[in-house]
C-alpha cells in the first residue's frame, strides 16, 4: 500500500472509491448518485489549491482518500475544515484510516500557518467518533438537526476539532 499526496488525475480513481464507498450507514455525508465526476473534481482542486489530499492506493487502485479545505476568509485561513474520509469497506478496520491521517497529520504539521482542524461527524456513527477522538480530534460541539437521515429524520452532526500546540 502506498500513502501519498493526492493530485488532479487521482480524480477518476476518487470517484470510483466513493461510488463504491458510499452506501446507507457509510458515514459519507452523500448519496451514491449525487457523486458526479464535478462533485469529486470540485473538492479535489479545492484540496490541492487550499488544503490537503491524501490518497491510498493498492496496485494503483485508490482504496482510501482523506482531504480537508481552506475557506477564502483570512479570520480562517488558519483553519482546514471540511474534513472527509472514504476508505472502501473492505479495508475498514486494518488502520488505514490512522495511515491516512499519520500522513495527513505530517503534512498539517509542516504548513506553519495551518493551526486548527475541524470535522462534523453525525451523533448517530459513534465508531466515527471514536475514531476521530483516537487520532486527536476533541468534542466540541452538537448542531442539533442538521442532517436530514435516508429516512428523513433529522440528526445531529458533532463538532470535533484539533489545534496544533
Amino acid at each position: 500500500m502506498i500513502v501519498r499526496l493526492g493530485k488532479i488525475e487521482d480524480i477518476e480513481g476518487i470517484k470510483t472509491l466513493y461510488k463504491n464507498a458510499a452506501y446507507e450507514g457509510s458515514g459519507l455525508p452523500i448519496l451514491k448518485n449525487e457523486i458526479t465526476t464535478e462533485y469529486v473534481e470540485g473538492f479535489v482542486k479545492k484540496a490541492i489549491d487550499s488544503g490537503i489530499i491524501v490518497v491510498a492506493e493498492v496496485e494503483g487502485k485508490i482504496i482510501g482518500e482523506l482531504h480537508g479545505c481552506r475557506e477564502n476568509f483570512h479570520l480562517f485561513d488558519h483553519v482546514i475544515s471540511d474534513i472527509n474520509i472514504a476508505v472502501l469497506r473492505e479495508y475498514r478496520g486494518m488502520g488505514l484510516g490512522k495511515s491516512l491521517f499519520k500522513y495527513f497529520f505530517k503534512k498539517v504539521n509542516k504548513m506553519k500557518d495551518v493551526m486548527r482542524l475541524e470535522v462534523l461527524v453525525r451523533e448517530t456513527n459513534p465508531r466515527a467518533v471514536q475514531f476521530y477522538e483516537k487520532v486527536g480530534f476533541i468534542k466540541e460541539g452538537r448542531l442539533r438537526g442538521r442532517i436530514k437521515n435516508f429516512q428523513g429524520e433529522l440528526e445531529a452532526d458533532i463538532m470535533m476539532g484539533w489545534v496544533k500546540i
